[in-house]
């Protein structure tokens, strides 16, 4: 004679796990994919500073160049490009002395960047799907040269 198997509590309990997993990749697909249709992108900008360089990188970029990512994906192109003398800090028999270097010597390259992206919530998104934030760095690549820049702010941004 066969004996009917039966469920228990454990089995329903693993089936609704199952089910919650399920419903949890769903959602979070939806969260990242679903409302990328829905945002319009625009063209954006974000300044950028690039500390205590060479000054022959700044001789590389030109205004209008493209820039691409680490990836090699398109990221957007420069508006404008500043060389500003170079900060520098010394400690000497205990004392502090700071000043600037010569742009000849040593500069800080400031850039303004423009995009394509989108801005939601108070943040910003590289085509619609990337956060970009303040106080970040990214690898970009140029015609001629490759750098890090730490991005400073987006003036399409109101700041209160």
């Amino acid at each position: 004679m066969r004996v009917p198997r039966r469920g228990s509590i454990l089995d329903l309990f693993l089936i609704f796990l199952f089910v919650l997993c399920l419903l949890g990749v769903f959602f979070r697909w939806y969260e990242l994919h679903g409302q990328q249709s829905s945002v319009e992108l625009q063209e954006l900008s974000v300044y950028a500073v690039l500390p205590d360089i060479d000054p022959r990188v700044a001789g590389s970029l030109e205004v209008g160049e493209a820039l691409y990512n680490a990836s090699g994906e398109y990221f957007g192109r420069v508006l404008e490009v500043k060389l500003l003398p170079a900060r520098v800090t010394m400690l000497h028999e205990g004392k502090h002395y700071s000043g600037t270097w010569d742009e000849g010597v040593r500069g800080t390259l400031e850039l303004r960047i423009g995009f394509s992206g989108s801005k939601t919530q108070g943040r910003v998104l590289w085509h619609g799907t990337r956060e970009l934030l303040v106080g970040e760095r990214i690898e970009l690549f140029g015609a001629r040269t490759g750098f890090c820049l730490t991005l400073r702010n987006f003036p399409e941004i109101q700041t209160e």
